[in-house]
């Protein structure tokens, strides 16, 4: 815009003159995750939000998914029988179907929400028919939650996914 602006004889030298681009998040490699003293705090911490925030951390603790891939899992492709959540090729980052094991916390985690709208619709949902948004806000009231909860470590609930892929977690009987 400033370039543009300058072009134009709008403004006569651009005030981004000089800037560096933000670095690339695409391709970085996470550094930080939590450990398990912060796991726990976070799931506490999500204790304390609402329906359908509170749950979603959790089950995104547990799971180890992709947030959106969590916050649109739909009730049709939970089999509670089996114990198992199949991702849609639709919905997932490599376009691929996958099945995903659910340990028996998750399992009671699902059954415990309430069904808006369908049976087969959105689990995360507020009015039936879509899945969630608003994660922002939903951060930051965990954030604020979490705030002088870590001894000054910097906990970050977006890395929960990260812990569990890297823990490799171990589900219970």
């Amino acid at each position: 815009m400033c370039s543009w602006a300058v072009s134009r004889g709008i403004i006569d030298a651009s005030p981004c003159q000089g800037i560096a681009p933000p670095t690339p998040e695409k391709g970085r490699a996470r550094e930080r995750v939590l450990d398990a003293k912060e796991l726990a705090l976070v799931w506490r911490a999500a204790d304390a939000l609402d329906y359908p925030f509170g749950p979603l951390v959790k089950l995104l603790i547990l799971m180890g998914q992709r947030r959106s891939e969590v916050a649109e899992m739909e009730w049709s492709e939970v089999d509670f029988e089996k114990g198992e959540w199949i991702i849609p090729a639709a919905r997932s980052k490599n376009r691929l179907a996958h099945s995903v094991p659910l340990a028996p916390a998750a399992l009671e985690l699902l059954r415990s929400l309430p069904r808006i709208g369908s049976n087969t619709g959105p689990i995360f949902t507020t009015t039936g028919e879509t899945a969630v948004s608003g994660f922002s806000v939903a951060k930051n009231g965990l954030t604020g939650r979490l705030q002088g909860s870590t001894a000054g470590r910097s906990s970050r609930p977006g890395r929960c996914t990260i812990f569990a892929a890297r823990r490799r977690l171990a589900w219970p009987a």
